[in-house]
């Protein structure tokens, strides 16, 4: 036991937990202690609830056996009126901010839903606008191809009328063989 640790002792003060639960280059955890503790090479202290699976472990770890202690809390000094006080303003405090930050917490799971619901609906009205553009894409193919055969059609009619354009002027008259490009028969007169 160390100096400060007895001196507390001999003056009635709640014990602090000596042990350091992340080694001991890192400080010590200082919750209310609840055991004593005693290693079989003599060092003693103070541990809380929380610390006491860690000296299992260290005791399973190096395999040696701690006695552990229960501290009398009856020794302990009664609560002065002034710290009663601060403690029923702290228990106070800290369930008015429990209230608000459980009405705070629902109303979050709240939107949650209300956002996971509007998630829900966008991603069934792309799934049905996408079914309507495969739709539209596969009509707009189907177009295309008729649009096509209509072009193909125009330029074939195109074609055959200008070939027929080029026959009217021969048809329905009667051609002498001037016309043609030919010697009329008075030469041969």
């Amino acid at each position: 036991m160390t100096q400060a640790a007895a001196a507390a002792a001999a003056a009635g003060a709640i014990e602090l937990c000596s042990w350091h639960p992340h080694g001991k280059t890192q400080p010590v955890c200082n919750k209310p202690a609840t055991h004593k503790v005693r290693w079989p090479w003599g060092e003693e202290g103070f541990i809380c609830p929380d610390c006491i699976p860690l000296v299992h472990q260290t005791e399973a770890n190096i395999k040696q056996k701690a006695t552990l202690q229960s501290l009398d809390t009856s020794t302990q000094q009664p609560v002065t009126l002034h710290e009663r006080t601060a403690l029923i303003a702290a228990k106070l405090s800290a369930e008015a901010e429990l209230t608000e930050v459980t009405k705070r917490g629902e109303q979050l799971y709240r939107n949650n839903v209300d956002l996971t619901q509007q998630v829900q609906t966008h991603v069934m009205q792309k799934r049905e606008l996408e079914a309507q553009l495969t739709g539209v894409r596969a009509e707009l193919g189907e177009l295309g191809e008729r649009l096509q055969q209509r072009e193909h059609q125009l330029a074939e009619s195109n074609a055959e009328l200008q070939r027929l354009q080029v026959l009217v002027p021969f048809v329905g008259k009667e051609t002498t063989p001037e016309d043609r490009g030919l010697p009329s028969s008075s030469v041969v007169d």
